[in-house]
C-alpha cells in the first residue's frame, strides 16, 4: 500500500515539474470521441504553444509569435491550413474532411476543436497525424479514442504517422 502512495506522489511531482519547466518531451494529444446521436466525431487536439510556434516558423517566411499580444492577424487561417496539411482521417475506408471549430489557449497549450460530420456508424478509423514532426524529430502524437464506450490509444511519430483502428 505504501508503494502505491509513493508512486502516486512521484507521478504528481513529475506532473508539476513538467508543468513548471521547459518540457523536453515533444508531444501532442488528440482525443477523438464518437457522438452517435450527432453522427459526428469530435476531435480535440492539444499542442504546446512553443512547439507549435517552432513548427509554424520552420515553414514561415517571417518568424512570428503565437498566444501573445504580438500574434499576427489571420492566425486562425494559418492554423486551419496547418491542421489540414498535417491531419487526415478515413472513416470506414472513406476520406473525411474535418470542420475547424476554433481554438483556445490553456496552460501553455493551444487546444483545437475539430469535427468530422455525417458518420452514421463506425467500423474503422484511419488517422494520419504528422503534426510538428517536420520541425521536431522526437515529436510523438498521442491519439486516444472513445468509440462505442471503448478506449483505444496509439502513438504516432515521424516514422509511423498512420494508424488504422477497428471498432
Amino acid at each position: 500500500m505504501h508503494t502505491s502512495i509513493k508512486l502516486v506522489g512521484l507521478g504528481f511531482f513529475f506532473s508539476l515539474s513538467v508543468a513548471f519547466s521547459n518540457h523536453k518531451y515533444y508531444m501532442s494529444l488528440m482525443q477523438i470521441d464518437y457522438v452517435q446521436e450527432q453522427q459526428a466525431l469530435q476531435v480535440t487536439v492539444r499542442i504546446f504553444v512553443d512547439d507549435l510556434q517552432t513548427a509554424l516558423n520552420a515553414v514561415a517566411t517571417t518568424a512570428f509569435e503565437i498566444a501573445t499580444d504580438r500574434e499576427p492577424l489571420g492566425i486562425e487561417k494559418r492554423y486551419r491550413a496547418y491542421l489540414n496539411e498535417q491531419l487526415s482521417f478515413e472513416v470506414n475506408n472513406r476520406k473525411k474532411n474535418f470542420v475547424y471549430l476554433g481554438k483556445e489557449y490553456q496552460d501553455n497549450q493551444v487546444v483545437f476543436y475539430l469535427e468530422i460530420q455525417e458518420i452514421d456508424s463506425l467500423q474503422s478509423l484511419r488517422i494520419e497525424n504528422t503534426l510538428l514532426t517536420h520541425a521536431l524529430r522526437e515529436q510523438e502524437n498521442i491519439v486516444k479514442t472513445m468509440i462505442y464506450g471503448k478506449n483505444k490509444s496509439v502513438v504516432l511519430t515521424k516514422n509511423k504517422s498512420k494508424s488504422l483502428i477497428y471498432f
